[in-house]
This record gives C-alpha cells, sequence and structure tokens, in this order.
C-alpha cells in the first residue's frame, strides 16, 4: 500500500505545540500509512535547503502549524508556503491541511482566508490539557479522512495505468448492487424535461443495500453531467455540519455562517455564489446514520430541505422540472416525511433481499476478476467474503472493488482486507487505549459493535488483528464496564448495554483470552440447538434458545463450569430476557407478516437443515444469525406470551427455580 507523504511546516520558536502535534501523528503514522516529514530529519552533512525542496516536491500533504512567528517568517512564506500553494493549484496535486496552532491575526492574511482551516480556525494550544487533547485526537480524525480521499485518487490512477483483461467484467451486476428495478426508476432522465420526481426516500432495514443504491446513483448522475453532493447526516453533529460536507462533496469550501438559522438559504447562496460552472442540473444524496429517528428527520426537514426548496423552486434555471432532486436513504424513514403537498415527487421502499452464501458464490464463480481462481478457492473466497462483510451489502461490494483493483492471492488479498478495512479503526482505539483516554463509555460500546463480524472470522486473520498489550487494556476495560462477570447487583452494570452489544463485548474478550479456539467457541451455541432446529424448524423457539446459549457463554468460562453457576446463569438472565426476547419474536413476528421474507427465512432453515456439506451449512447459518441481530430497527415492546414460551424453555433446560 503506497503511503501519504506529509511534510509538516512550522516555526522552531513554537517548537513545544509542534512536538506535540508529531507525537500525536507519529502515533497513528503506520495505522493510516503515513509517513511524516520535517527538518528534525535532516542529518549532519546533507544540504538543508535541497532536503527540504525536494520533501516539498513528494508532498501529498502539507501540514501548516500557522502562529505568530510562521506568519512573519520569510522562508516559510517564500520557499514552503510557496512551493504546497503551487503544488495545490497545480491540478490539487498536494492538498492543505491548515492548523492553527496559537492566537495570531491570521485573518487577515488573504490565502489563509480562503482556506477551510481544522477546527474552523480555533487555535489548537489550550491551557487545558484536557481541550487540547481533544483537538489533537479531531486532528487525526480529519487527516485520517483526508488521507482516505488521497488514497482513492491513488487507486483510481493505478486502475487507469492497468490493463483491462476481461471488459465485459465492469457490466457484471453483483447480487448485492442488483437493484435494477430502483435504478430504473431513480436514474437520471435521459431530457430532463420528462422528469417524473424530484423527491426520492430509499427505506428499509440495515444491509438491504441503502448506500449502495445511493452511491450508484451519484455515480450514474454524475457520468450523465451533474452536479453531485453526497453527504452522511449524523443527528448528533447536526443539520450545519451536513450542509458543510455536502458542499465539500460539491467542491464547494463551506464558509460558517454563525447564527444562520435559515440552513437552506446558507446552501443555496454559497454554491451558486462560489461554485464555477453552476448551472447544471444538481442532485443532492443524503445518507442517514442508524441512530437517525423519524424525529431527526422530520427536523432535517424543517430546517433544511423545505428552506432550500424556496429557493430552489425561485431560480429561473432550476425552477425548470427535472434539473434538481433530492434523494434520502435510512431506516427510519416514511413516505410521508417528505412533505405530501409538494406535486413532484416519489417514494421508494427497497425490498428485502437477504444474500445467501450461493449468491455470493455464485458471484465468485462467474464475475470476470475471480477466473483465475480454482474452484475450490473460490468456494472459500465466497465464505471469506460473507464472514468479513457480516452480509452487509456495502462491505462486499468493497471488499470486491478492493480485490479486483489490489490485484493479489486469496490470502495477501483477506490480509490487505483486514489492515486497511478493519485494521485502521481497531488499532486508532488500541493506541487510545494506550494513551489511557478509553475510559468513556460510549467509545467502548462503538468499539464493541464495530468488533460484532470478528466471531466469524478463521484464527490467522484474529491473530493479525488483536496482539499486544492494548488488547489486554480493553478486556479489562470490557470486564468493568459490562458487568458480564460481576457479582454486583448494581443496577449500573446491568442497564449500560443493549444485549447486543454486551454479546459483542464478550466475543471481544473471548477473542482476546484465547484466539486459537474462538471459532469453535462461538459456533458452541449455535451447535447445541441444532437438532431442534432440523427436528421442527421452531424459529421463534430457536432464537430465544440461541440467546440463552449465549448468556451461559457469557458467564461461564468454560462446559465444565456452567452446571455450577445455573443460579447466576438464570439471575443474569431473567434480566435481561424479556426485553430481548420480545425483540427476537418480533422479528419472527414481522417475517411472517411479510410473506417473502417469512418463506425466505423459513427455506433458508430448511437448506442449511437438508444440506450435507458442513461448511455451506455453516456459512449460510452464521450470515443468518449476523442478519437477524445487526438490525436494530425493531421496537422492544413486551409480549406477554413470549415471555411465557420463555420461562417455558428456561425451565425445560434448566428445571424449575426452588421456591
Amino acid at each position: 500500500m503506497k503511503k501519504v507523504n506529509i511534510f509538516l511546516s512550522y516555526s522552531h520558536k513554537n517548537s513545544q505545540g509542534f512536538d506535540e502535534v508529531r507525537e500525536t501523528l507519529q502515533s497513528i503514522e503506520g495505522d493510516i500509512g503515513i509517513e511524516l516529514w520535517d527538518d528534525t530529519k535532516i542529518k549532519i552533512g546533507d544540504k538543508w535547503k535541497n532536503e527540504i525542496e525536494t520533501a516539498l516536491k513528494k508532498a501529498d500533504i502539507g501540514i501548516l502549524l500557522v502562529t505568530r512567528s510562521f506568519l512573519t517568517s520569510s522562508f516559510i512564506k517564500d520557499v514552503e508556503v510557496k512551493q504546497l500553494l503551487s503544488q495545490y493549484n497545480k491540478n490539487g496535486k498536494t492538498k492543505i491541511f491548515i492548523v492553527i496552532l496559537r492566537q495570531c491575526a491570521w485573518k487577515k492574511t488573504k490565502w489563509l482566508s480562503e482556506f477551510q482551516l481544522f477546527n474552523n480556525g480555533i487555535p489548537l494550544w489550550n491551557r487545558d490539557v484536557n481541550k487540547r487533547d481533544g483537538y489533537l485526537v479531531k486532528l487525526t480524525e480529519d487527516l485520517d479522512v483526508m488521507v482516505k480521499g488521497i488514497r482513492k485518487k491513488f487507486s483510481s490512477h493505478h486502475s487507469a495505468r492497468s490493463p483491462k483483461k476481461n471488459l465485459d467484467q465492469e457490466n457484471v451486476e453483483l447480487p448485492f448492487t442488483n437493484q435494477a428495478s430502483s435504478i430504473k426508476v431513480l436514474k437520471p432522465p435521459e431530457n430532463t424535461k420528462q422528469s417524473t420526481f424530484t423527491y426520492a426516500t430509499l427505506t428499509g432495514p440495515a444491509g438491504q443495500g441503502k448506500t449502495r443504491l445511493l452511491c450508484k446513483l451519484k455515480d450514474l448522475y454524475k457520468e450523465k453531467g451533474w452536479s453531485c453532493g453526497y453527504a452522511v447526516f449524523d443527528p448528533e453533529k447536526g443539520e450545519r455540519i451536513l450542509v458543510k460536507d455536502l458542499l465539500n462533496d460539491l467542491g464547494v469550501a463551506f464558509k460558517d455562517v454563525r447564527g444562520n438559522k435559515k440552513l437552506g438559504k446558507e446552501f443555496y447562496n454559497q454554491y451558486t455564489e462560489r461554485k464555477k460552472g453552476w448551472k447544471k442540473p444538481l442532485a443532492l444524496f443524503i445518507d442517514t446514520l442508524g441512530n437517525t429517528t423519524k424525529n431527526d428527520v422530520l427536523i432535517l426537514e424543517n430546517n433544511f430541505v423545505e428552506d432550500l426548496d424556496k429557493y430552489i423552486t425561485t431560480n429561473e434555471y432550476f425552477s425548470e422540472v427535472g434539473r434538481y432532486r433530492l434523494f434520502f436513504a435510512g431506516r427510519n424513514l416514511s413516505s410521508d416525511l417528505i412533505d405530501s403537498q409538494r406535486p413532484e415527487k416519489y417514494t421508494v421502499d427497497i425490498k428485502l433481499s437477504p444474500f445467501r452464501y450461493e449468491d455470493v458464490h455464485d458471484m465468485v464463480k462467474n464475475y470476470g476478476v475471480f477466473s483465475h481462481l480454482k474452484p475450490d478457492t473460490k468456494a472459500d473466497f465466497a465464505a471469506d467474503i460473507l464472514y468479513l462483510s457480516g452480509g452487509h451489502p456495502g462491505l462486499m461490494a468493497s471488499i470486491v472493488n478492493n480485490y479486483k483493483r489490489e490485484k493479489l492471492s486469496h490470502q495477501e488479498f483477506i490480509d490487505y482486507y483486514i489492515e486497511c478495512c478493519w485494521g485502521n479503526d481497531l488499532t486508532k482505539t488500541m493506541n487510545e487505549v494506550s494513551r489511557g483516554v478509553f475510559s468513556q463509555r460510549k467509545k467502548i460500546k462503538e468499539f464493541a459493535e464495530a468488533t460484532v463480524a470478528f466471531r466469524y472470522f478463521n484464527k490467522s486473520i484474529l491473530k493479525k488483528m488483536f496482539r499486544g498489550q492494548a488488547v489486554e487494556k480493553i478486556v479489562s476495560e470490557v470486564i468493568n464496564y459490562s458487568g458480564i462477570y460481576r457479582e454486583s447487583d448494581n443496577p449500573e452494570y446491568t442497564t449500560l448495554f443493549s444485549d447486543g452489544t454486551i454479546r459483542d463485548l464478550h466475543a471481544l474478550h473471548m477473542i482476546a483470552r484465547n484466539p486459537e479456539n474462538i471459532k469453535s467457541k462461538c459456533l458452541e451455541a449455535q451447535e447445541l440447538c441444532w437438532d431442534e432446529i432440523i427436528s421442527g424448524f421452531k424459529v421463534k423457539e430457536f432464537m430465544i434458545e440461541y440467546l440463552f446459549q449465549c448468556l451461559q457463554e457469557s458467564i461461564a468460562e468454560s462446559k465444565n463450569k456452567i452446571h455450577s453457576q445455573r443460579k447466576a446463569i438464570r439471575k443474569n438472565y431473567e434480566k435481561k430476557a424479556e426485553k430481548f426476547v420480545a425483540k427476537l419474536a418480533k422479528i419472527y413476528r414481522d417475517s411472517i407478516r411479510k410473506e417473502d421474507l417469512g418463506k425466505e427465512f423459513i427455506s433458508v432453515l430448511r437448506r442449511q437443515a437438508d444440506t450435507k456439506d458442513d461448511d455451506k451449512n455453516k456459512a449460510l447459518f452464521r450470515f443468518w444469525i449476523i442478519y437477524i441481530y445487526k438490525d436494530k430497527s425493531y421496537n422492544t415492546d413486551i409480549y406477554t406470551n413470549v415471555v411465557i414460551s420463555t420461562e417455558k424453555l428456561v425451565n425445560k433446560y434448566f428445571g424449575r427455580r426452588k421456591k
């Protein structure tokens, strides 16, 4: 993987602030694939000016640590800044990352005021150590985003230089992007006057391909010459950040106008005033995070969409039907979220389309980029794609695209994918643990959720991912915060996380403690209730039993201790069962109401029971477990009869409680 070269420009009079920034960046240097250069790397006997000029020419990113001394330095201004700006203006060869290190009169400097600054120009250096550390963490996150953007350019250049071995492979529709009927309706019109809609919502539970479809549509609109802006709405960050991200994706540096609550007007003015050649049809694509509620979307509708609509419809260019479209995608959207009084409106509900092992295997067999693989390797590769992605359509597409681009062997690719796609987030978190800043509960929860798919990896991948002392610190935090192993009635430990997160935390704990046997450990609960599935296909009972077996593992360290800890198992189970079992039952009931899903669910279990191939059997089974448990959009109403059924099962397997 090619490293991104970073040049650090600073004044020696501000060495203390520079040292903190450099140390922070060095802590993530290997993790995000960057190579830092500053003048401290100049060796005795080197011509220092030549070394600086060479490093400047190689720079993909120039980080400028601006202070009063920085602005008054002739060498910095006439050599370093001049060269970096020249490379920036030359087809954007070098990106500029500006950090105001200390308070100074930077607003009076014309070239500085033209750039979007890190942290909106708030000085990084602060007497409050906690604030300063927070800014440094944000610095690494923002830099990581810029590095990923540059790496995409590296990839596109690499692809452009590589001859296509199989031109037909570009036309193959992968199973997880095959939304042909939706694309047919939503694609850009050949003639804007023939437009049938202005607004569209793409709705459905997790893992149905909403984000992939949104990105596919954006590509189609770009090919047709539309200006396209894509951004993800995070309710915790708010609508203003969404507007900023949309403008940035459209190539407009966002200028924050504090106090202006009319975000639609703010977007419209900045887009039309600062975007060169803006008179093109405009398409906006807004994705939403899983925690976005219907109320969040309604607020976004009121604060941004409606306000923007006023200005778009009065603009002489956009007033012509078909020159403006807006797409929403998310779990908690519904057809009434976009104002029903608007005449040009279309709502799309994506139908559930589960991805089976056979689907992925067929894709690997038929897709040209895999043609050189042996049949046995193709079967293994299909299973690896399913494991790595957790059944998520977007991740499956990402895996295949990465493989196509990198042209690696099967095992090399698996290692590469883990390092690039999962490794960055995990290593970053482990670094935070090492620095002692991992005590926030939210961080632990996020990390636990990120590890949900690791239970299905093979041991070589686990060995690669989980190593070093940082893992032990994470395990310690997991035990302290989850309360799984505590003999305490403190409600803090029982209400901190959802049951799904506790299972994820436990999986992480088991991986760290016993990477050799984790695969068999994780399948243990499934095997224990296997006979029941085959004999009766009792889906509800199977899900309840699976939950119960997971709770067994979360308390008992081995099979030998389960009997002796029966009381603790029951106590822990009963605290959580009502809420979680009700959720599982509702998923099952919904699947029965939705005829297609119900039939597919049962048919998958039947095929699983009938097949003689253990690998396919278990791969399919593991996929369904991931798919069911990853969707968080179902509510958790308690159904009395389900609780009664659960109690019967508890009594059946563990005997009645003595009064």
